[in-house]
């Protein structure tokens, strides 16, 4: 039991390091470039396209 506390307190630490240091340069976080690598980035574009298209067309109202 000591031996898997100590590999998660290891693993912790590792990932906080590696973290910080991707913070540090302005990189997105690792769980964003996940989301990123299966289309996420994609949906986002076309909400936001939608949203302008829409902003567009109300702001024509009256």
């Amino acid at each position: 039991m000591i031996k898997y506390i100590v590999i998660l307190l290891i693993g912790l630490g590792v990932g906080y390091t590696f973290g910080y240091k991707d913070a540090k340069a302005g990189l997105p976080s690792i769980a964003e470039r996940a989301l990123n690598r299966f289309g996420a980035d994609k949906i986002r574009k076309e909400a936001a396209a939608r949203d302008k298209r829409e902003a567009a067309a109300s702001a024509g109202t009256p």
